[in-house]
């Protein structure tokens, strides 16, 4: 999948401020004790800053749930793009759940309509419950890391691997939240650019997955050169 660096008629708002967070009990609502957290960030990084962590410390985030919230505000279609949550996690966008994700390393695009200021939240469930409900047992043991179970969830090794690195779990919203506006008659969902090698010649393929309305021509700028596409309602050319 290839990385796309700016699109015209989109506007990137990093959703970077005004986070806070609580930590409950499994299957708890959050109460009173907010505190502020950096996003892209960690819980740990968060009370660390707080002074209510130190490193070295035993800090049992897996056996509770954490929430994230912030405040946001638009008008109209916009995406919510979730670049890495970690890791058992759910987003709730005024009291409704829009996104589940089970993988610290997926990003999620949520389609959104604003109507002025809403209340966006996270939650990140605790892990050791989901471990525990795991059934049956890998064919060879796990040393390197703890528990075992860690097999089953798409998460990071580090934090559980004794004598290689501190105990610190990794939860949170670990890479950046976005805000994401669209303007212009395409909208690109995705890009696939790939290489192939044919006898001396090198080939270069991109396939585009998009939605516009209308006629009209882009520019694809690749770094040696531009590439116009023609579009129509039904066909999209690359010159």
């Amino acid at each position: 999948m290839a990385r796309l660096h700016a699109v015209t008629g989109r506007s990137v708002t990093p959703l970077s401020a005004g986070w806070e967070l609580c930590v409950t009990e499994p299957g708890g609502t959050p109460g009173g004790d907010w505190l502020p957290a950096p996003v892209p960030g960690t819980v740990a990084q968060a009370l660390r800053e707080a002074g209510l962590y130190r490193l070295g410390e035993p800090l049992p985030l897996h056996d509770r749930d954490v929430w994230y919230r912030v405040r946001l505000t638009g008008e109209g279609p916009h995406t919510l793009r979730f670049h890495g949550l970690a890791t058992i996690a759910e987003v709730w966008l005024d009291g409704k759940r829009v996104l589940t994700s089970a993988s610290m390393f997926q990003r999620h695009d949520v389609p959104v309509t604003l109507r002025g200021a809403h209340a966006l939240r996270i939650v990140f469930r605790a892990l050791n419950p989901v471990l525990k409900a795991q059934k049956g047992r890998g064919r060879w043991p796990v040393r390197l890391a703890e528990p075992a179970g860690l097999r089953a969830v798409r998460t990071t090794l580090l934090g559980h691997m004794p004598g290689w690195c501190p105990p610190v779990p990794a939860v949170g919203p670990w890479r950046p939240v976005e805000l994401i506006a669209e303007s212009g008659p395409p909208r690109v969902r995705s890009a696939d650019l790939r290489t192939t090698l044919a006898g001396r010649e090198g080939r270069l393929s991109l396939a585009l997955s998009v939605a516009w309305s209308g006629c009209g021509t882009w520019t694809i700028l690749w770094p040696a050169r531009s590439t116009r596409v023609k579009v129509s309602q039904s066909w999209l050319q690359v010159a």
